[in-house]
């Protein structure tokens, strides 16, 4: 961290944290070396080990007189109300959540009768120290983003990065804190009480005295991170670009155009020369974003698509609106990937074979050389309900490392999707030396394919 903070007069310094141990690794790190401030700006927080830690290291920092900013968004943080209470209670902490749902009664209910309002949400994900170092990408703060749950392990990719991308990643937080939906917790109506209080301060005290100490330990201790620190491994110095959607997106209609990250994406892709490499784990193309690929793919451009299959998404739904549009992207010329529910298992990593394997991470590559990392997914939630936040990096030299690391396990961890004569969906396993064509969706449970049917019902426009 030290090499790449000497960099950055010449350009922003990245380095990509693939791990799960690694990416958790910097963020505590981050957190012991903060001298001034730490804004933290997440979709997703949860009540677990992750969240107890993150907590626990956060009130360390605040007692070191750390300025510590919070803003969390509202609808499927798990933590609970009382833990953010005792973070804002410290003098020097504040915790903002955008867009808040009404805590009297069910959750779920008070969403629904305020659809047209809660259903506009901050998927952003960044985390800020001095204004200096900052780690953008597609990891929410739960232990499934950083190999610590032993049912669900995600593949994901964060970039940490310093130079003149921290200040901008610094300026886009504030627009997001300083926005009318952005509420302080301390006007929640239901505040906890003073024993409450208590007894969540004492349990995020005590993560140290549990399994905490031993994943914390663990986690700055990554080789990867050690090897960084020591100047054993190489940053990338480059220019990049923020691209950062603007909050008032979300006082805009759905069919506004002006704010869309996705224009300032597709502008890189359409005037790629070579390849297009998307990462995707939800899918959902629209009919403009069919046009978009059909137009790429005209011109001469190979475009690989990766996303979750049926049996390792989390997002059913998602699935069940992008399996319409399987056929099109293959019969225009598109490559299709889907990846394994068993991709840990098969390059060695994960326990055993009844963990999970899914894509989560957001990640383009365009023609070798441009990388854009965020929190963007391709379907219609991201491109045009909730706001966005991702780096397009110009760099060959990080294009060809994420490849390199990409390319090694590839045909460990996908499907490869292909028409036969007739028309017939078809899935190769990759791994076998004979190819080897499924007829229907490999590893899913009989209960998954079934879902689809019904997910089919829910309006594509809300995925």
């Amino acid at each position: 961290m030290e090499q790449a903070s000497a960099r950055s007069d010449h350009g922003s310094a990245f380095f990509p944290l693939t791990g799960g141990s690694d990416s958790l690794g910097a963020r505590l790190r981050m957190i012991d070396a903060a001298e001034e401030s730490i804004d933290l700006q997440y979709f997703l927080m949860k009540d677990d080990i992750v969240g107890a830690l993150i907590s626990a290291k956060l009130l360390e920092a605040a007692d070191r007189g750390v300025r510590v900013r919070f803003l969390l968004d509202d609808i499927f943080s798990s933590v609970k109300d009382v833990d953010l209470f005792v973070l804002n209670e410290h003098e020097n902490i504040e915790v903002r959540l955008f867009n808040p749902i009404a805590r009297q009664g069910f959750k779920l209910l008070n969403f629904a009768w305020d659809f047209a309002r809660a259903n506009r949400r901050m998927h952003n994900k960044s985390f800020t120290v001095d204004g200096s170092f900052t780690i953008v990408g597609g990891r929410n703060l739960a232990a499934e983003y950083f190999s610590l749950n032993d049912k669900t392990e995600f593949f994901d990719i964060d970039v940490l990065a310093t130079g003149p991308i921290a200040a901008e990643v610094a300026a886009s937080f504030d627009y997001f804190w300083n926005f009318p939906k952005a509420l302080g917790i301390h006007h929640l109506r239901n505040k906890p009480s003073p024993g409450q209080m208590q007894k969540a301060r004492e349990a995020i005290d005590n993560v140290f005295s549990s399994q905490g100490a031993a994943i914390y330990r663990e986690a700055i201790d990554s080789q990867i991170l050690l090897q960084l620190i020591n100047n054993e491994v190489s940053d990338v110095v480059a220019e990049a670009e923020l691209i950062s959607e603007n909050p008032l997106k979300l006082k805009l209609p759905v069919e506004d155009d002006s704010l869309r990250l996705i224009k300032a994406v597709g502008e890189y892709m359409l005037n790629a020369e070579n390849e297009v490499l998307i990462i995707t784990p939800y899918l959902i193309p629209t009919e403009r974003g069919m046009a978009l690929f059909d137009s790429i793919l005209e011109r001469g451009t190979r475009i690989r698509l990766v996303t979750n299959s049926l049996a390792s998404t989390n997002q059913v739904a998602v699935h069940a609106h992008y399996e319409g549009y399987r056929q099109g992207l293959l019969a225009m010329g598109a490559e299709l990937y889907e990846t394994r529910a068993d991709a840990f298992h098969s390059i060695g990593l994960g326990d055993s074979e009844r963990q999970r394997s899914t894509l989560h991470a957001k990640m383009i590559i365009i023609d070798r050389r441009y990388v854009f990392i965020g929190s963007l997914n391709l379907d219609p939630r991201s491109v045009a309900i909730n706001t966005e936040l991702g780096i397009m990096i110009d760099s060959s030299e990080l294009a060809e490392m994420l490849l390199t690391d990409i390319e090694g396990n590839f045909e460990r961890v996908v499907y490869r999707l292909e028409l036969d004569p007739d028309g017939v969906l078809l899935w190769h396993d990759m791994t076998r030396e004979e190819v080897v064509g499924y007829s229907s969706e490999p590893q899913a449970s009989w209960w998954r394919r079934f879902s689809t049917n019904f997910f089919k019902l829910l309006p594509e426009g809300q995925l």
